[in-house]
C-alpha cells in the first residue's frame, strides 16, 4: 500500500496554505493600518475645515470618477485569476496631477504665468481648452477646491494605497479556496486507497483460510 505520493502532496499544499495565510494576515494588517490612518486624516481635515464644509460625498460632483481601474485576467492552463490595478490613461493623468500640484503650491505665479497678453491669445487658449477639456483627467480631490488641507491629501494617499491592497486580498482568498479543494480531493483519494488496501488484505486472509480448510 503506497500512500507516499498523496501524503507528500498534502504536505506541500499545507506549506503553501500556511504561507498564504501568513501573507493574508500581513496584507490585512497593512489594510487596517492604512484605513485607520486615512480615517484619522479625514477627521482632522474636517475638524480644521471652514464652517459649513465637510469633506465627504455631500460635496461630490462630476469629477468624482475612478482614476484607477481593476483588470481581471484568467490563466486557463493554470486555472488562476489575477487582479491588477492600473491608471486610466496613466501618462496623461500623471501630467495633469503634477500640473495641478504645481498650481496648488504657487497659485499666484501660475495665475500670472497663464494670464493672456492679447485678445487673440485669449481666443486661442479658449478654443484649445474646449477641445482638450474632454481629454483632461483631473485629480478628484480638486472638487473640494484648490486650497485644501494637507491632511485631506494624506487621506487620499492612504486610500489609494488601500486600493492596491484589495486585489491581493482577493487573490489570496481564491488561492486558499483552491488549495482547500485540492487537499480534500487528496484526502478522499487516500481514503479510497486505504479502503482498497484493507479489502485486498481481507481477501488474502479469506483465501488463506479457505486453503487451510481445504487441506
Amino acid at each position: 500500500m503506497d500512500l507516499s505520493d498523496p501524503s507528500d502532496n498534502i504536505e506541500i499544499l499545507l506549506e503553501e496554505y500556511l504561507r498564504l495565510v501568513d501573507e493574508y494576515d500581513q496584507v490585512r494588517q497593512s489594510f487596517c493600518t492604512l484605513h485607520t490612518s486615512a480615517q484619522q486624516h479625514l477627521a482632522r481635515a474636517n475638524f480644521t475645515a471652514a464652517r459649513g464644509i465637510r469633506y465627504g460625498k455631500d460635496l461630490y460632483d462630476s469629477r468624482m470618477q475612478a482614476l484607477r481601474l481593476c483588470r481581471i485576467t484568467e490563466d486557463v492552463e493554470k486555472g488562476k485569476i489575477a487582479f491588477a490595478i492600473y491608471m486610466k490613461d496613466a501618462k496623461k493623468a500623471h501630467q495633469n496631477l503634477k500640473l495641478e500640484e504645481k498650481v496648488t503650491e504657487n497659485p499666484v505665479e501660475s495665475t500670472h504665468a497663464s494670464s493672456p497678453k492679447t485678445s487673440s491669445s485669449e481666443d486661442n487658449t479658449g478654443e484649445k481648452t474646449k477641445a482638450n477639456s474632454s481629454n483632461i483627467i483631473h485629480d478628484p480631490i480638486r472638487m473640494f477646491g484648490i486650497l485644501i488641507p494637507q491632511s485631506l491629501r494624506w487621506a487620499q494617499g492612504d486610500f489609494i494605497k488601500i486600493v492596491y491592497l484589495i486585489p491581493r486580498l482577493v487573490e489570496i482568498n481564491v488561492e486558499l479556496a483552491e488549495i482547500e479543494i485540492k487537499i480534500r480531493r487528496i484526502q478522499k483519494y487516500r481514503a479510497e486507497l486505504i479502503a482498497k488496501a484493507k479489502e485486498s488484505e481481507t481477501d488474502k486472509r479469506l483465501d488463506k483460510i479457505r486453503m487451510t480448510s481445504e487441506e
